[in-house]
């Protein structure tokens, strides 16, 4: 769960400031995290390179202060439509399930230089539909190098095993008995040269992901993707920088049932900005091409975008916005490829000295090569309360809906959720 401390520790695979105000399982630091499962208690995560587009770096540090932390977080939720099966279809049966998300790390400094580690899980068990049940989990490291005075350098790992949620953006039509298992191994590194005051600064980065198929016979979706990133800042107000950058990305799947191994080729310019306390943010758009090695196969070109903003226009109000459009990997033999565009917003507000309110909106746009089109709202309010500085407790209501141009794929989920949450730090500076 999302721990209401900011200083004990923020997971960066969540989009905005507090989308859900639950734990969700992701690759940590936003690394590709495709939609895996979630807790029956959330909506849909966004797709791999969605995610990745939208979240911070992976370089970045996901906690604040040093020293260890850990936290659990207990949720009770109920679901109208566990298998998320079209109103027509022989399921759209409800079930509740009960959700446990333990999460521990360490950050210490040696010097100029800093290093993390964590690991964070999510155990689901459903009262009827125990088919459902997932145990997913995620485990990172990152270390940040000082260098020199004007180059860093960072390196970062994560492994995560978690289970596809069902009716997710990008996933399958035809689903298996069980959800859709899947370990996903990444890794890379980036250098910067320049400080961030510099008038000129330059990142260089490359890293790799590889995707493995546990069951269902989705084995051929297996694939392993190599990138290498770089982008050039100019700093125009001590603030707020323009860039430049181009990105190279090359996937290989594993099987050849597929024959959907590609190169993509990207370029972007953009701004990013940190213009007060209040306001941050990063937007950029440019074009992307793939190129597919199958010379049956067109090679599309898409204009693709990336942005979020957060704005806190007084102490206890917090809204972030976020949006992104691009390529994603196909999830079936009857297409090579889709684009997704995502817009959200999501605001949190503090009310007294122990009341929170949160809500998000979201929605998604998957337009396939083969055809299909889904078009997914997702949206959720809650409140919580804080018992102990270490101690919440809350309620939230979210509903997922679907609208697909494929007969009978149609959905609507409505969950209900209370939980608790509790969080500790010790040794922090």
């Amino acid at each position: 769960m999302i721990i209401k401390n900011q200083k004990c520790v923020q997971l960066r695979g969540q989009i905005g400031v507090r989308l859900t105000g639950i734990f969700t399982i992701a690759l940590i630091f936003g690394f590709p995290g495709a939609a895996l499962a979630q807790g029956p208690e959330f909506g849909i995560a966004p797709s791999a390179h969605t995610q990745r587009a939208i979240s911070t770096s992976p370089t970045v540090s996901s906690v604040e202060n040093e020293g260890l932390y850990a936290a659990v977080g207990v949720a009770y939720s109920h679901r109208s439509n566990v298998a998320r099966d079209s109103v027509t279809g022989i399921g759209n049966k409800g079930d509740s399930a009960v959700v446990i998300t333990p999460q521990a790390g360490y950050k210490r400094s040696f010097g100029r230089h800093s290093a993390e580690v964590g690991i964070s899980s999510q155990i689901t068990r459903f009262k009827d539909f125990t088919d459902e049940n997932t145990q997913n989990y995620t485990a990172h490291a990152l270390t940040n190098l000082d260098l020199t005075r004007i180059l860093d350098l960072a390196l970062f790992a994560t492994f995560t095993h978690a289970a596809e949620p069902r009716g997710g953006s990008g996933t399958r039509l035809i689903q298996g008995l069980t959800p859709d298992k899947v370990d996903i191994t990444g890794y890379g590194g980036q250098f910067t040269i320049g400080e961030r005051t510099s008038r000129i600064q330059l990142e260089l980065g490359a890293d790799r992901s590889e995707w493995r198929y546990k069951n269902n016979q989705q084995e051929f979706r297996d694939r392993d993707e190599d990138r290498v990133h770089g982008r050039i800042y100019y700093n125009i107000s001590p603030r707020t920088s323009v860039f430049v950058g181009s990105g190279l990305t090359d996937v290989n799947y594993k099987e050849s049932t597929l024959n959907a191994d590609s190169q993509e080729l990207a370029y972007d310019v953009g701004a990013r900005w940190d213009v007060t306390a209040k306001t941050t943010g990063e937007i950029s758009a440019g074009r992307t091409q793939k190129d597919f090695d199958n010379p049956a196969l067109p090679d599309p070109t898409a204009t693709t975008v990336a942005g979020r903003l957060s704005w806190t226009p007084r102490e206890r109000t917090s809204f972030s916005l976020y949006g992104s459009r691009q390529f994603e990997e196909t999830t079936s033999t009857t297409g090579d490829f889709y684009i997704s565009d995502l817009i959200g917003v999501s605001v949190h507000e503090a009310i007294r000295d122990r009341w929170n309110a949160f809500a998000y909106v979201n929605h998604t746009n998957d337009d396939y090569e083969s055809g299909r089109n889904d078009n997914i709202m997702d949206y959720g309010v809650g409140l919580d309360y804080s018992l102990r500085r270490w101690l919440s407790l809350g309620a939230q209501y979210s509903r997922v809906k679907r609208d697909s141009n494929i007969p009978g794929e149609d959905y609507t989920d409505n969950i209900f959720s209370i939980y608790l949450n509790g969080n500790l730090q010790v040794g922090a500076r």
